[in-house]
């Protein structure tokens, strides 16, 4: 029992000392904060156009501990940059990845500098960084700029004093008045001296400044800038090539289309009447009514539809039972019967894929026929080409069109990817791989690739179009197909349920679901007081059975210059 209770008690000690250490630990992270006290950039331009760039920042930390500080410096619109040299405190340190060492990565872009020191909790410390950045000198229409980023576009913390002190030979002095951006500071001016102070930076707003030295200060534009020029020039004279190609491309795509419709016009509009169709047009079950009326999309107004039919038909019946889950209202159970009647194969098909055990609830008709919808619709498709509504021939070119169409703008996204990636500008990175050619030229391949991918995207969208559009009528299919969609028309007139007489209405009934008009006239039921009789549907009046099922219709309905206008240095800054 003691052994137990001694147990006990230690386990009770050491819970409560973990508790005390999380509640510490937040406590400390809710306290842990730091701030630069002095942010020092000095900039010496030296011959060569290099700038030997030397950063001081005193960190002063509040909370902690804090373990590390780091710098990351950006390669952009340099030819190199050399580290010289990190100091702590004013002490040099070695590198390594302990306390009391520096970490330097070279070869990453941007390069990273991290301080490593020992745990330090209210307290300051002071950062060095001494580095040469080559090639910052550019020349420009006003004279040979420096234009250099101080304080990087990424540091968390605030910064209370900025000083920055740029010097340079003095028998070159700026030929325009110096310029700052991001923050306003007091400029002073000696010989070959320039020097800036600063208030409070707040975190993460970048700081540069820009300096026009007479022209001839450099003889020959930086590397970078030369790549920037050459580029430009590529680009000036590829455009029309690109553009062209693109156009071309298109063009011929749409070419192609027009002679395809040429060849093979389809069955015309001869002999097809017009004016409104004000009953049944023919025999066509609902299913295939819909088909037809909106052959250029695919949907499961036309399977709901068969239901109904199939419910007129005494195939099915509907019975109004409360709607399951959080939600109110009347929901329908729908059952098979014992009838005998023959059934077409796509009745059949539809029956089998969506009724399960031989019912359903009405609500799950969406879900479940969507499911299965491949199926049903090749049911459907071929019951209309079995009866000489549709040619398989157009048809299969209309589905040609529309897979090429796809596949044309999955090329245009995947050409358009490294277009970019070339215009961009990251043609040096082909240097180290001694592919000189491409390093050169990849600016004019990107913007070729692009109008091409251009071209393709435009194609892919006329072959959609002219697939879905490709009408996949017989003769007597175009026919019957405008028959069906004056029959829709006539539907959609608000005066026909004030004409109709409950007989017709109900009689309609399958072939307006397929066509997508319930809604409407359950609205001008209800408007009118009228109740049809329903003999398939118990348990509910004819109003609340044709709400719902338009709610399931509304879910079924449808399946020379070229430099640039930034400068070297920025980066990221902080500690943690």
């Amino acid at each position: 029992m003691k052994r137990t209770q001694l147990i006990t008690k230690r386990f009770l000690l050491v819970a409560l000392a973990f508790l005390l250490a999380l509640v510490l630990t937040a406590c400390d992270s809710d306290e842990r904060s730091y701030y630069a006290e002095r942010y020092t950039v000095e900039l010496d331009l030296q011959p060569g156009n290099v700038l030997q760039v030397t950063e001081t920042v005193a960190f002063r930390f509040e909370g902690g501990p804090f373990t590390y500080a780091f710098r990351e410096i950006e390669r952009d619109q340099t030819d190199a940059i050399r580290l010289l040299e990190a100091r702590m405190d004013g002490e040099p340190l070695p590198p390594g990845d302990r306390a009391g060492q520096v970490e330097i990565d070279s070869s990453s872009d941007p390069i990273e500098v991290t301080w490593h020191f020992s745990p330090t909790i209210g307290s300051g410390r002071s950062f060095d960084l001494v580095y040469q950045a080559v090639g910052n000198l550019r020349q420009t229409a006003d004279g040979d700029m420096l234009y250099w980023q101080v304080v990087p576009e990424e540091h968390e913390y605030e910064i209370d004093r900025l000083e920055v002190v740029l010097t340079y030979p003095p028998d070159i002095n700026p030929v325009l008045t110096p310029v700052t951006e991001g923050a306003s500071g007091q400029l002073a001016q000696e010989d070959g001296v320039l020097r800036w102070t600063f208030g409070a930076i707040p975190p993460d707003q970048a700081v540069s400044i820009r300096v026009v030295f007479p022209a001839g200060t450099i003889d020959v534009p930086p590397a970078w800038q030369q790549r920037a020029m050459s580029q430009s020039r590529q680009v000036s004279v590829t455009w029309p090539y690109a553009v062209g190609l693109g156009l071309g491309a298109a063009f011929l795509v749409l070419l192609a289309v027009m002679v395809m419709r040429r060849r093979d016009p389809g069955p015309g509009s001869e002999g097809i009447p017009m004016g409104v169709v004000t009953q049944l047009p023919d025999r066509l079950p609902p299913a295939l009514a819909g088909y037809l009326a909106n052959y250029s999309q695919d949907n499961l107004l036309h399977s709901l539809g068969t239901l109904m039919h199939l419910g007129q038909r005494g195939v099915l019946s509907f019975e109004a039972v409360q709607q399951r889950g959080l939600g109110r209202g009347t929901d329908f159970l729908v059952r098979r019967t014992n009838s005998r009647e023959e059934l077409q194969d796509f009745e059949q098909v539809l029956l089998d894929e969506i009724m399960g055990e031989g019912e359903m609830r009405l609500s799950e008709f969406h879900e479940r026929a969507a499911s299965r919808w491949k199926a049903i619709n090749s049911a459907i498709r071929q019951a209309a080409i079995s009866q000489g509504l549709i040619d398989p021939a157009r048809l299969a070119r209309r589905q040609q069109l529309m897979a090429m169409g796809t596949l044309l703008l999955i090329a245009s996204i995947v050409l358009i990817i490294p277009a970019v990636i070339a215009i961009a500008g990251v043609s040096s990175s082909w240097a180290p791989l001694g592919i000189a050619w491409i390093g050169q030229n990849l600016s004019s391949l990107g913007l070729l690739i692009a109008g091409l991918a251009g071209g393709l995207f435009i194609g892919g969208f006329v072959l959609i179009i002219a697939g879905s559009t490709w009408p996949p009528f017989t003769a007597r299919g175009a026919v019957s197909a405008e028959r069906w969609n004056q029959f829709r028309k006539y539907l959609r007139d608000p005066g026909t349920v004030e004409r109709a007489n409950r007989d017709s209405l109900e009689a309609y009934l399958p072939w307006a679901t397929a066509l997508g008009e319930s809604g409407r006239w359950a609205r001008a039921l209800k408007q009118k007081g009228l109740d049809l009789d329903l003999s398939w549907v118990q348990g509910a009046d004819s109003y609340t059975f044709i709400y719902t099922t338009a709610a399931v219709s509304a879910a079924s309905g449808g399946s020379g210059g070229a430099v640039g206008a930034g400068g070297g240095g920025g980066g990221a800054s902080g500690a943690g």
